[in-house]
């Protein structure tokens, strides 16, 4: 991200101060990207925890006899999308609670 603000500063002719606040196009740009960055750090969070919390155990022995086969991070990660609204975080954590299992 570091990389692309360096970038994004050195494209206009004429670099003003404006164009690093909130309302110009570098700052702008930082404030988009830090929302999608901060969305991932907290379902990786998210997915931690509910792997030190031994659910991943849980689930796993639960699933086991069930025949979803590679079907089964599918259907966790719609079950956690329905309940929490985010993709980018239904991902990151059933990847997390995926990760004992294999």
């Amino acid at each position: 991200m570091l990389l692309g603000v360096g970038l994004a500063v050195l494209l206009p002719k004429k670099l003003e101060r404006m164009m690093l606040s909130d309302k110009g196009l570098v700052g702008n740009a930082i404030l988009d990207a830090a929302i999608i960055i901060i969305i991932t750090g907290a379902g990786g969070a998210f997915g931690k925890v509910l792997q030190n919390s031994g659910i991943a155990a849980v689930v796993g022995q639960s699933l086991t006899n069930t025949p979803l086969g590679i079907l089964l991070p599918f259907v966790i990660a719609a079950g956690i999308k329905t309940a929490q609204g985010s993709s980018t975080v239904a991902i990151i954590t059933t990847a997390g609670l995926m990760a004992p299992l294999l």
